[in-house]
């Protein structure tokens, strides 16, 4: 609105001397009707913005919904993806420290998203040196592209990181994803190593209850107070 206001004033003080009474009259009207519109166009813009930021928060806070109750690598990416165009982010990619909270070793690369198109990687991902941020020919080199980086940490454990392609204006939104992602994806790292961890307890139990089974022995065990538990 200021600098419309700031033209016509200009406008108005350069043509003044030139106009005879009636012309200035009704150049006057002509000015007087362009700062309204002026003020409108800026109304509606200012009606807009604010429209487009609650459908931004909306979507973000159904995005958070659906991260958070996702329990796994490859169920999180899927969210991550299918929420992207909703949020015009042309591109984005979502690599974890190889060892944890040793940002300066290797990354694994488990997602990488580009023009709604979810790039094929390995099962296990794709292994690069972290300060690349990505492996070289992930996304095509046929355009430049702006990126917003965010680190993915729970608590003081670093977990990996984010590369967002800049979409929207408003930077609340990468910070809200970041924040929901590493919470995402911190519970699903722990529940896979929890099932691991079952696994090999399962695994352990499995083979000295077949060893049990197989020697000509009998095999008891007892508790510290002597009482038989098996």
């Amino acid at each position: 609105v200021t600098v419309g206001d700031d033209a016509l004033t200009i406008l108005r003080r350069h043509a003044a001397p030139y106009l005879n009474g009636d012309e200035r009259t009704r150049a006057d009207d002509l000015w007087q009707q362009a700062r309204l519109l002026i003020a409108a166009a800026a109304k509606r813009e200012e009606q807009f913005h604010t429209w487009q930021q609650n459908e931004y928060l909306q979507a973000v806070r159904q995005i958070e919904g659906a991260l958070i109750t996702t329990f796994d690598l490859t169920g999180v990416c899927e969210v991550l993806t299918s929420a992207l165009p909703r949020l015009g982010i042309p591109a984005c990619s979502v690599a974890l420290f190889e060892s944890a909270g040793h940002a300066d070793a290797q990354a694994r690369l488990i997602l990488a998203y580009h023009d709604e198109h979810v790039v094929e990687l390995p099962a296990d991902g794709l292994l690069f040196p972290a300060r690349q941020l990505v492996p070289p020919d992930v996304f095509p080199r046929n355009r430049r592209y702006n990126f917003v980086v965010e680190p993915l940490y729970f608590r003081t454990e670093q977990l990996g990181f984010t590369l967002f392609e800049v979409g929207p204006r408003d930077g609340s939104v990468y910070e809200g994803l970041r924040t929901t992602l590493s919470s995402a994806l911190q519970g699903a790292l722990l529940l896979r190593r929890v099932n691991a961890h079952a696994a090999e307890i399962a695994e352990q139990k499995y083979i000295l209850e077949t060893f049990m089974a197989n020697v000509p022995d009998n095999i008891y065990f007892k508790d510290r107070e002597s009482r038989f538990t098996q």
